[in-house]
């Protein structure tokens, strides 16, 4: 069964900053996996060869730009969709808003529902943030002990697939 790591930490509500922070569960990666790592994968699995498998993901990356580009929804089959997504500032009036309200434009994938389906067999591990694994790595050549800050997040990022 997989496992996904993850980590707790503090965040404030970014509405109301008087308020106290609450902790909340981040998840943790435990690496990455390269195109080229990816195509030796695709490889193992069927008759096509590495060299080939890159071709096709290069290959893909160029239409998908090119079709989110043009305004298109990319339907990739048993994946899931990605399309545009922007954000932007609000105006009075519709006639009163320009381009220069859009501050971010963002791709969103959404998976398909056995995509979806499959992350509820994960079984989910508690982990401590980088920073807390460094302090106690350093602390462990040092000899002490130290117990992390809980207020400290130590963030290494969020999920998402943002800027693919």
């Amino acid at each position: 069964m997989a496992t996904a790591k993850y980590s707790v930490v503090k965040r404030q509500n970014p509405q109301n900053r008087e308020e106290e922070g609450k902790f909340y569960a981040q998840a943790q990666s435990t690496g990455e996996i390269s195109l080229d790592d990816m195509a030796k994968r695709i490889n193992q699995l069927c008759t096509v060869t590495r060299p080939d498998v890159l071709a096709v993901l290069a290959g893909l990356q160029i239409v998908i730009i090119d079709s989110l580009m043009a305004g298109l929804i990319v339907r990739m089959g048993d994946l899931g969709d990605l399309r545009l997504s922007l954000l932007s500032e609000g105006a009075p009036t519709k006639k009163e808003f320009t381009e220069s309200l859009v501050k971010k434009i963002r791709i969103v994938f959404t998976p398909t529902e056995e995509i979806s389906n499959s992350l509820k067999s994960i079984q989910l591990e508690r982990t401590g943030t980088l920073k807390e694994k460094a302090e106690q790595k350093d602390d462990a050549a040092s000899g002490g002990t130290t117990t992390p800050d809980p207020d400290d997040s130590g963030n290494q990022g969020g999920g998402g697939i943002e800027g693919i």
